[in-house]
């Protein structure tokens, strides 16, 4: 919609600049004095003429209106401009939200892996009896904590994607 306001604007100042151009207008009239029962080709007329306006003296206004066009497309180019700056920042934003989302989510998959081994090391541990009972039900929550993060991260990392997709306009649309 910028982009056509920065056309629209543009013709503007085109329209604006053709103030110069003189403007040679025709017109014909065709008619009959006659009354309704005693048409004839005597009572037939027509007139024509024609029209020249050329603009010698304004006062400047066709000037000011020309400026005031330019004026108004400079604003719809600034527009435009901004306009596609902040949907860059948006997008790299999102970009780099997905980029840490995505190393949380690893990170925590890590850490997961690291809670099974050490609950697995403390399980068998427990069943030669070196290690007490409160050191499997620690390795228990520390792995049950770590896959819970995990699924946090995941939903972290799915809602960033979602953004991003907003952000890009990626998502297709079906009819």
């Amino acid at each position: 919609m910028l982009q056509q306001a920065v056309q629209l604007q543009q013709t503007v100042v085109k329209m604006q600049q053709s103030f110069r151009t003189p403007k040679l207008n025709a017109f014909l009239q065709l008619g009959s004095q006659a009354e309704l029962n005693n048409v004839s080709t005597r009572s037939a007329y027509y007139f024509g003429g024609l029209q020249l306006d050329v603009p010698i003296f304004n006062g400047k206004r066709n000037l000011h209106k020309i400026q005031q066009a330019r004026y108004d497309f400079q604003q719809a180019e600034t527009q435009l401009k901004s306009v596609t700056q902040q949907l860059a920042v948006t997008q790299n934003i999102a970009s780099n939200d997905v980029k840490v989302a995505l190393e949380n989510y690893l990170a925590a998959q890590q850490q997961s892996k690291a809670a099974a081994a050490y609950q697995r090391l403390i399980e068998k541990g427990y069943k030669e009896g070196v290690s007490t009972f409160i050191e499997t039900v620690d390795a228990r929550t520390q792995l049950t904590n770590a896959q819970l993060l995990v699924s946090v991260q995941q939903f972290k990392l799915l809602s960033a994607l979602a953004v991003l997709e907003r952000e890009q306009a990626t998502y297709p649309l079906q009819p």
